[in-house]
This record gives structure tokens, C-alpha cells and sequence, in this order.
């Protein structure tokens, strides 16, 4: 996930050079290069030496996933107005994340042998490899209904207090909370295996996973104020202060 990223996070610059002329190209441009990447000629080689002539590529392939950082990117950037909230649109998004969950659940999948077809047959609606439409437009199905139980300005979080100060403080650090819980995980595991995996055994172990996850946002927030550079900031001034102190009292005495 974190290479994609990187790649993706390179675009920005032709992005931005394209919007310059016309947002409209930026959404043209990804469009495209989603479209070109569900053909499987664009990717990036795995194994830089193809060992054995491997042509594996990239689990998540960044020319494919894209789209969905700048479909986001351009709601943010006010290149795509806001959807409207309405009923039919709700029920609609609603709908279809339902619909689709067999689709995906193991225990369906291992149950219904036509589900196990379907996916046979129309891989490429759920690669995840190359972003495929019914992933993508679970996506926005997801991030409607997110955006519309927020409220306006997120509103409806506000009135969650504490809760919501907790909640996006953990959102804003997001890639060392990621980064921690990959480790986390792997600990949190061995937990389990231990103290074996009973109601109060994993919701123990679920909640000291959350508690270090929410204590690493805050540290890492808190880094990222520069405490050292205030302290170094009160000290100097200190020393600044001193001489004219000293003066002062001199001049006093004199």
C-alpha cells in the first residue's frame, strides 16, 4: 500500500499542471489511465531482476488505484460539487453495499457454488489488483453514506465530543497509526494464541490494540508540534533577557 502511495503522491504535479488548463482533464486523465490499466499493459514489475522471468506486478497497482485518491482529491479540490443528500440517492448507496456483500463474504463464497462462478466469470468487476468497477463503485456507495451520517461540515461528528476529538486526532496520523499496527497486529496475535480467543480474551486484547494505536496518533501529534523547538525558543529568550537584567542592577548600584 505505502509504494502505491508513493507513486500516486508523484502524479500530483501533472495533475496540478493539467488543472491549470482544465480540471476536467485531471478526471479525463485518471479515467483513462484506470481504463488502460484494467487491460493489464500498465503496471510496475515486482521483481525489478524478474527472476525466473517473472512478470509479476504489483498487487495494488498504482495506475489503477488512482482513481480513487483523485476522485477524493477532487471533491477536496472543489473540481466535483457536492452531491446532494436525497433519499433516493441514500437507499440507492445503501442498497447496493448490501447487495453486493455476498459477493465478497468468505462464508458466502464458501456456501453458494454460483457465487463462486460469477467470480470466476467476472473477475475483473472485483480486481483488486487493477481497481475493478463494482470495487470502485463500493467505494463511493461507502464514502456517500460516510459524507451524508456526517453532516454538513461534519456536524453530526461534532456532537459525538470527546469521541470525535479521539476519532480524527487517530484519522490525522493515519500512516503512523498504519505503520504501528502492522507490528500491533502481529503481537496482539500471539495474545491471542496464548490467552486463547473467548469473548473476553479478544475484546481485552481489541481494546489494548485500540488504546496503543490512539496513544501512538497522539504522540505522533504531539511530535509534530515541535515541542523542542518552543523549549529552545523559551531558553534563548531567557539568555536574551539575562544581560539586561545584569545592567540593571549595575546601574542601580552605580
Amino acid at each position: 500500500i505505502l509504494p502505491m502511495y508513493i507513486v500516486i503522491l508523484a502524479m500530483i504535479p501533472l495533475a496540478m499542471a493539467l488543472a491549470r488548463i482544465d480540471p476536467r482533464l485531471v478526471l479525463l486523465t485518471s479515467v483513462a489511465l484506470w481504463l488502460w490499466s484494467g487491460t493489464g499493459q500498465v503496471n510496475l514489475p515486482a521483481e525489478w531482476w524478474f527472476a525466473n522471468g517473472s512478470t509479476r506486478g504489483w498487487f495494488f497497482n498504482p495506475f489503477a488505484w488512482q482513481m480513487v485518491f483523485f476522485t477524493g482529491f477532487a471533491f477536496q479540490s472543489g473540481w466535483l460539487p457536492a452531491p446532494p443528500v436525497r433519499p433516493w440517492l441514500l437507499a440507492l448507496a445503501a442498497a447496493f453495499v448490501i447487495l453486493t456483500l455476498p459477493l465478497a463474504w468468505h462464508v458466502s463464497i464458501g456456501t453458494f457454488d454460483w457465487i463462486r462462478q460469477w467470480r470466476d466469470d467476472w473477475g475483473m468487476l472485483i480486481s483488486k489488483t487493477d481497481l475493478g468497477l463494482l470495487r470502485y463503485l463500493h467505494f463511493l456507495s461507502l464514502a456517500y453514506l460516510a459524507w451524508a451520517a456526517a453532516g454538513p461540515a461534519g456536524e453530526r461528528l461534532a456532537r459525538l465530543g470527546s469521541l470525535a476529538t479521539v476519532l480524527s486526532r487517530v484519522g490525522q496520523q493515519s500512516l503512523a497509526v498504519f505503520m504501528t499496527s502492522m507490528v500491533l497486529a502481529r503481537l496482539l496475535g500471539v495474545g491471542l494464541d496464548v490467552f486463547g480467543r473467548g469473548f473476553v480474551a479478544t475484546a481485552a486484547i481489541n481494546l489494548a490494540g485500540i488504546a496503543c494505536i490512539t496513544g501512538i496518533a497522539y504522540f505522533v501529534g504531539w511530535l509534530k508540534t515541535e515541542p523542542w523547538r518552543n523549549a529552545a525558543r523559551t531558553s534563548a529568550e531567557g539568555l536574551g533577557s539575562a544581560p539586561a537584567v545584569r545592567w540593571r542592577t549595575s546601574s542601580t548600584r552605580c
